[in-house]
């Protein structure tokens, strides 16, 4: 009968210490942290929310009247490309017998797929026609088909995710939250139990059983270890310590993966507009290829090589965009993982990359990367923490009491008495002073101390670096929107003009077709440039955001405005208008609009609120004090 109340409060005291809510507090925790609204960016280039639609965005039309059943079709194909697809004209040459081309032999070791056959096209003519025609198609074949770019859905609530929707979903799925989190819980379980006193002992003991035929002495004893010389509050002092760097380290893992999500949603927006752009330019070398080929099927003034330079061309120009796709691709699945939903299906973004640039000051950075970044904010409190382990390894020595007391009943002797006995020990510190681990808390809190240095060191040389590529990627995109990009367009205009009004054969040598055609490639690659460079600045500005640490990477400071990307469409368009052209076809997108102008802001710088130490950091600092 006494046995089972023994056995229920020994199964209590187990469940007791078992039980705790760590769970629960982790998923509080991190409900919390996935609620905040963060980086609340502007959406237009004019710095207001546009109206999104759920549907596809508009597109151009190649070709097609409105409403058509082909304008449907090319809309379905080709989401929102804002590069137009230029007329083109025919390259006209002078009539010249070119040299023999069997002086020269190319080694075939410069040819991966070994001989190249060369370009014999019979003469024109009524009686050569059907042989012409078949030379030309074995000559020129048609290009292999593009295929259909992605058409993203809209996000999971019918509208674009934005940057502040991503770093919700971080939030709350990323394992590296919760994994902080846990650390959190973790150590202030350790500061807890590096505070406890030892627990005492409670047993039976018998002596002398047996010496005169007896039971002998026969009692129960109580025995503790009293710790001296404050060594519990040092040990919960410092243990309270890795409490609060673990607090920090949620903090710099929340601000390390608003980073991750940053540069993950920019790398999305440059490789969606890279596709866009090599889709244009991957059109307009198209066409450029085929109204060559129809120049030489017709006889022509363009040479039989002509359409075999454009065709390279134009096979480069599908072989960038087999690239931008996959970077596109591969984009999406870095920001997914990054999110922490790595199955997330491709969806629309919200955002532009013309949107206004945070300003940063290089002095006021550095000044609060050095005073307020987490990672120095460890350092110092990883010196606390070496200070109290050295301070606890030099009173080790100090002898801890053990005290014993012992309630015996006499069974050898008449009346059987209870006899009380206390014994009271301690161990003299003769050989064992703790002199090892004096010297390695020592060498410690040197290290520790040195550390706080380092990592002011690394913090510099990294603010350093962010800022060099900030500059530098401020300069290069002026320099292109100021300079390259109007050059480049003045060039085109002028000759495009000069294309169009001077017949070719004249004496001053006018630009031909070729010429045109460089002029706008380089217009092209200088706007593809841009947009590249639109890129590397948005990281940069992520890496000098992550020096601050701030949850608001549209609210620091000043913002400046970046003008809207180029679009081609608003160049004049190139036409064959020569009086001797054979064909005077027109080769046209028609233009979806100008993008806004962006406005700037100027809202307040925001930084990273301190971290308060916790109640048990701040009880165990003062009572180790």
């Amino acid at each position: 009968m006494l046995r089972y109340p023994w056995g229920v409060l020994a199964t209590l005291l187990v469940l007791a210490g078992c039980h705790s809510a760590v769970q629960e507090q982790i998923d509080q925790t991190v409900c919390e942290l996935a609620s905040l609204p963060r980086d609340l960016q502007p959406l237009s280039h004019s710095g207001t929310v546009l109206p999104v639609s759920p549907t596809a965005p508009p597109v151009d039309k190649h070709n097609a009247p409105p409403g058509s059943e082909e304008s449907d079709k090319e809309v379905r194909r080709s989401p929102a490309v804002p590069h137009a697809l230029q007329r083109v004209g025919l390259l006209q040459i002078d009539s010249k017998p070119s040299p023999d081309s069997s002086a020269l032999t190319i080694p075939e070791e410069l040819l991966p797929s070994g001989s190249v056959e060369p370009i014999r096209l019979p003469p024109l003519g009524p009686e050569t026609e059907q042989e012409r025609k078949a030379a030309i198609e074995r000559l020129y074949p048609p290009l292999p088909p593009l295929g259909e770019d992605d058409i993203d859905p809209p996000g999971p609530e019918g509208r674009p995710l934005t940057l502040a929707d991503l770093q919700q979903l971080a939030l709350a799925n990323s394992p590296l939250i919760r994994q902080a989190t846990a650390r959190v819980e973790e150590a202030r379980g350790n500061a807890v139990q590096a505070g406890l006193p030892p627990n005492p002992n409670v047993g039976y003991e018998g002596d002398t059983m047996g010496t005169t035929g007896g039971a002998g002495y026969q009692g129960g004893f109580f025995e503790q270890t009293i710790k001296t010389a404050n060594k519990l509050q040092l040990a919960r002092a410092a243990a309270a310590i890795e409490l609060r760097n673990a607090e920090l380290d949620l903090y710099k893992t929340q601000a390390d993966l608003a980073t991750r999500v940053r540069s993950g949603y920019f790398a999305v927006l440059v490789a969606q507009e890279s596709v866009r752009l090599n889709r244009g330019l991957v059109k307009f070398t198209t066409d450029v290829y085929r109204l060559q080929v129809e120049q030489v099927r017709r006889g022509g003034f363009a040479a039989p090589y002509e359409p075999m330079y454009l065709r390279a061309l134009a096979t480069q120009a599908r072989a960038n965009l087999v690239q931008a796709r996959n970077r596109r691709t591969a984009a999406w699945k870095q920001l997914t993982a990054t999110v922490g939903l790595p199955s997330l299906p491709p969806c629309q973004l919200a955002g532009r990359l013309d949107i206004p640039v945070p300003q940063f000051c290089y002095k006021d950075v550095l000044a609060i990367a050095l005073s307020r970044h987490t990672n120095i904010r460890t350092a110092e409190n990883a010196v606390l923490r070496a200070k109290y382990l050295a301070q606890l390894a030099r009173i080790t020595p100090v002898p801890d009491v053990n005290v014993r007391v012992m309630l015996q009943r006499d069974n050898t002797n008449l009346p059987y008495q209870l006899n009380p006995s206390v014994a009271v020990s301690f161990p003299i510190p003769i050989w064992d002073r703790n002199q090892g681990n004096i010297l390695a808390a020592e060498a410690a809190l040197a290290r520790a101390q040195e550390e706080v240095h380092r990592v002011r060191n690394s913090l510099t040389e990294a603010a350093a670096s962010a800022f060099e590529r900030y500059q530098n990627n401020q300069v290069i995109l002026g320099y292109y929107r100021d300079r390259i990009l109007p050059d480049l367009v003045r060039v085109y205009r002028g000759v495009y003009d000069r294309y169009q009004r001077e017949p070719a054969g004249a004496a001053n040598n006018p630009p031909g077709f070729i010429d045109v055609v460089v002029a706008q490639q380089n217009l092209a690659a200088a706007v593809s440039t841009y947009i590249t460079t639109l890129g590397q600045l948005w990281q940069s500005v992520v890496d000098v955001a992550d020096l601050l640490q701030t949850f608001d990477l549209f609210c620091v400071q000043a913002t400046t405005a970046v003008p809207a990307i180029p679009d081609l469409q608003q160049l004049p368009l190139l036409e064959c208008q020569h009086r001797c052209s054979p064909l005077p076809q027109q080769h046209s997108l028609p233009p979806d609009g100008n993008w806004p102008v962006a406005d700037p802001t100027s809202p307040a710088l925001s930084v990273q609120p301190s971290a308060k130490p916790t109640d048990e950091a701040a009880k165990a600092g003062n009572k180790a004090k």
